[in-house]
């Protein structure tokens, strides 16, 4: 019995220092992918570009993590026949949550917990064009914020090469926002107020990373 017991002791301290070697000084990166989008075209695109989220390995199992998310859009219709009266919105997101997560686990499977500080900003601002008058609205019923938070990570990573893996996290946070204020043709129309939520949060999906 104390052989036995012996032997799974060795062997767990192997597997500690397999797991210090392949992790202790490391990088990660991984991007998030919807599988639904493969058989549901309502499901949105299978790549949520750009968000990406890093880690840097400080131990065998602490990392410093870092999201980030960076998005811009515009649009331009024309509202008569000759192509000079419009309507062009232009959007504006950004993101970024740096935090760090104690890991759990041995040669495959690893979990982890941790916290993050998410940073975030949107705005949504139009310009309209009728004959020789332009007007421009900023965040157009109150659709500008910028926020910050702080949110608990609980997740896992299943290593199905060495160096490649697949995951999935729940971020459970309390978030505080500073909603924009409306701006019509340079002037303030209304004041933009603040908000504070609670929320648990999980992608439907999964993530896809590499170990480097």
């Amino acid at each position: 019995m104390k052989k036995i017991f012996s032997l799974l002791v060795v062997a767990q301290i192997l597997c500690g220092t397999l797991f210090a070697q392949e992790n202790n000084g490391k990088i990660t990166l991984d991007i998030y992918i919807d599988p639904a989008a493969l058989f549901d075209a309502n499901a949105g695109p299978m790549f949520q570009m750009p968000f990406i989220k890093a880690r840097y390995f400080l131990s065998s199992d602490v990392a410093v993590r870092l999201g980030f998310d960076l998005g811009f859009g515009t649009d331009k219709n024309y509202t008569d026949a000759d192509g000079e009266d419009y309507v062009k919105s232009t959007s504006f997101n950004f993101e970024l949550a740096p935090g760090i997560e104690k890991q759990f686990g041995g040669d495959k499977f690893d979990a982890f917990i941790g916290v993050e500080l998410p940073i975030t900003s949107y705005s949504y601002n139009t310009e309209t064009k009728v004959g020789d008058v332009t007007v421009s609205n900023k965040n157009p019923n109150g659709t500008g914020y910028f926020g910050v938070g702080l949110s608990g990570v609980i997740g896992c990573d299943y290593y199905v090469l060495e160096n490649v893996y697949v995951g999935a996290e729940f971020s459970p946070g309390l978030m505080f926002y500073k909603n924009s204020d409306i701006v019509n043709d340079g002037t303030v129309t209304q004041k933009g107020g603040t908000q504070i939520g609670f929320s648990i949060s999980s992608a439907s999906g999964i993530r896809l990373g590499v170990r480097f």
